[in-house]
Parts: structure tokens; C-alpha cells; sequence
């Protein structure tokens, strides 16, 4: 009888145990890996608002003449002034739009797990389909990349239309997770690649620009340009690693992502939180740079 006696209180241990396992997340892991998360991808649409200010500023740079300097060589010919083509740049104005509804919706969804996570209901799901009305007609996107923002949207509108708590955050995770893939992949390839490549034109630009005007032989003339052509290097360097560092944040939280949805059936909370960290503590280190942006 003895032996009957210890065993049962044993079994429902270890039947408690494996229930709490399973039916339980780590929130505090989850939700500050979501947090860090949407720190630094939050400012995903300042970034794809600077694609067409780069346009502009490149135009601008284009339509430089040399200035007229009191001490400047005589019999120099000006080259005549043209007006910056707005006309370029006007394409960009749509697609900065739809990109910048798909970065909020992204957002939009990881402030929704981090909400979850600390077992609080979320006010952002009418901001999230907000977000995904229209992009899936967006030009910039696939209809694969279309498609998983609608759907993401829809996700994220589900779960707190229909009272998510902490006992559905798997379900949530696991069925967003290859949209969350899909999505940062585009989101990264733009910011790294489209973007990047304006930045470059941008550069090349700048560079005629100020190669032009320094055809002087004034001291003085020549240390404020060189002043003024770091100044303005120094805000394309900024941009550029900013973007460098939105693009590696987003490719940490699609990893971070795959890894929490792809084990949290299986992980106890510690396992989930050491899963967790490294992605937690990249995303925090990539923060300032992102935030950096001029």
C-alpha cells in the first residue's frame, strides 16, 4: 500500500510536468525577443521613404553648376543651369507607399506576439489590415510576396478578433511563420539591394558634383569643400548602414522567428529562451545603427 501511495503522487508529477511543458510558452523570452524585434524594424519605412529622397537628392546633385567663386580662374566656362527632372523620381512615390504599409503590417504583427506574449490583448489589428489593404495589387511585390501579406494581415486580424491569449500564441506563430520568411526576404532585398543601389548612384553623383567645383587653386575654397563634401559623405555612410543594419535585423528576426515557431511545441521555457538569446542580443546590438539614420 505504501508503494501504491508514492507512486500515484509520482505519475501526476511527471503528468503535470509534461502538461506544463507543452501547454506553456516563455512570455518573457518571447515577448522581448518580439520587442527587439520591432525596435529596430520599425523604422523600416523611414528607410524606404529615403529611396525616392535619394532620387531627388541625386537629381539635385546632377543639376549643380560650378559656382561662381570671386578668385575663381578667369575664362572658366559655366556650364548652364538645368532644373532637377522631378519627373524620375515621381515613380518612386507609390511604391515608397506600398512599402512602407508592408514594413507597419510586419511591424503590426510582431508588436501583436509581443502583446501576447505578456498576456495582453492588442489595439493593433484594425492598424494591421489597414496595412494590407491594396499591397496584394502592389507592383514592387510577387504575387507570392502579395499573397503572404494578405495573409499575415489576416492572421494578425483573427487573433485578436477572436480574443487570442497565451494558449493560441503557438497556433499563431507556427501559421505565420512562412509569410514572416517570405516577407522579410523582400523587405531585405529591396532595402539592401534597390536601395542600396540608389545610394551608390547617389554617391557617384556627389562625387562629379564636387570634382567639378573643386577646379580652384583658392586655399580657402578648397578646405570648405573638403569640409563640406565628409559632411555629406558622412550622411550617404549613415543611410547606408542603416540600411545594412535594417537588412541583417530582418534577416535575424526571420531565423529567430523560424526557430522559436519550428520548436515551440517541444521546448520547455528555459530551451526557449536560450533559443532566443543570440538572435535577442544581435537585434539590440543593431538597433543604434538603424536608429542612426540622418
Amino acid at each position: 500500500m505504501r508503494a501504491r501511495a508514492s507512486g500515484k503522487p509520482v505519475s501526476l508529477f511527471i503528468s503535470l510536468s509534461f502538461f506544463g511543458t507543452l501547454s506553456c510558452t516563455a512570455p518573457t523570452s518571447i515577448a522581448t525577443f518580439a520587442e527587439s524585434v520591432n525596435g529596430v524594424i520599425a523604422q523600416g519605412p523611414p528607410i524606404f521613404a529615403d529611396i525616392h529622397d535619394s532620387c531627388v537628392r541625386r537629381q539635385d546633385e546632377e543639376a549643380r553648376v560650378n559656382p561662381e567663386y570671386p578668385h575663381r580662374e578667369q575664362g572658366r566656362i559655366q556650364k548652364p543651369v538645368k532644373a532637377p527632372d522631378s519627373s524620375v523620381c515621381a515613380a518612386f512615390v507609390s511604391e515608397v507607399k506600398e512599402l512602407e504599409d508592408v514594413s507597419s503590417l510586419l511591424s503590426s504583427y510582431f508588436r501583436a506576439v509581443q502583446e501576447l506574449a505578456a498576456f495582453d490583448e492588442s489595439t493593433v489589428s484594425g492598424e494591421a489590415q489597414k496595412a494590407g489593404e491594396g499591397v496584394s495589387a502592389a507592383a514592387i511585390l510577387s504575387a507570392n510576396q502579395a499573397d503572404s501579406v494578405a495573409k499575415l494581415s489576416g492572421l494578425i486580424t483573427r487573433a485578436f478578433t477572436e480574443h487570442y491569449r497565451r494558449g493560441k500564441l503557438r497556433e499563431l506563430l507556427i501559421a505565420a511563420d512562412p509569410h514572416i520568411a517570405v516577407i522579410s526576404q523582400a523587405l531585405e532585398g529591396i532595402a539592401s539591394k534597390d536601395y542600396g543601389g540608389l545610394l551608390d548612384e547617389e554617391e557617384r553623383a556627389m562625387n562629379r558634383r564636387y570634382q567639378e567645383t573643386g577646379v580652384t587653386t583658392d586655399a580657402a575654397i578648397v578646405l570648405l569643400l573638403n569640409r563640406a563634401y565628409r559632411e555629406d559623405l558622412d550622411e550617404l555612410r549613415q543611410r547606408r548602414a542603416a540600411a545594412t543594419a535594417y537588412s541583417s535585423a530582418l534577416r535575424q528576426a526571420r531565423e529567430g522567428h523560424h526557430q522559436l515557431a519550428s520548436t515551440i511545441t517541444r521546448l520547455n521555457n528555459k530551451e526557449i529562451a536560450l533559443t532566443l538569446e543570440p538572435y535577442i542580443a544581435e537585434l539590440q546590438a543593431l538597433a543604434p545603427s538603424v536608429h542612426n539614420q540622418p
